[in-house]
Formats: structure tokens, C-alpha cells, sequence
């Protein structure tokens, strides 16, 4: 039984080091570049995207000021 003990308290001092280890990378990525990698990639991604957004709703809807459903006439089939 005191092995089993022994091994958790191992287990859990090795969990806590990993959590300070990640704790201080994530804290280093902000300190010297602004923002975490993933926080860099997430803005990459949603700036695509509304970029495509954008190229869709003007082909879809050249002319801004209508708003509703398009006419039939101007419905891509």
C-alpha cells in the first residue's frame, strides 16, 4: 500500500511541475511577442475568414443597399 502512495505522490508532484512548466512558456510567449501562438493563430484564421466573408456577400449581393431575399431573377441556380 505504501508503494502505491509513494507513486501518487510522485505522480502528483510531476503534474504540478508540468502545470508551473506551461504556466511559465505560455507567460514567456506573451512577454516577448504580445500574445500567446495560439492567440496569433486564432486572429489568422478569423481574418481569413472575414475576408472571405466579404468577398461571398459581394458576389452574392452586389448591390448593399437591399437587404432582403434576393429577387428571383438574381438567384444563382
Amino acid at each position: 500500500m505504501e508503494a502505491i502512495a509513494g507513486l501518487s505522490l510522485a505522480a502528483n508532484i510531476l503534474q504540478v511541475i508540468d502545470f508551473t512548466a506551461t504556466v511559465l512558456s505560455t507567460g514567456n510567449q506573451i512577454r516577448q511577442s504580445g500574445s500567446t501562438v495560439q492567440n496569433s493563430e486564432l486572429e489568422r484564421v478569423v481574418e481569413d475568414f472575414t475576408a472571405l466573408n466579404e468577398r461571398i456577400t459581394s458576389w452574392a449581393r452586389p448591390n448593399p443597399a437591399s437587404s432582403g431575399p434576393l429577387a428571383q431573377d438574381s438567384q444563382v441556380r
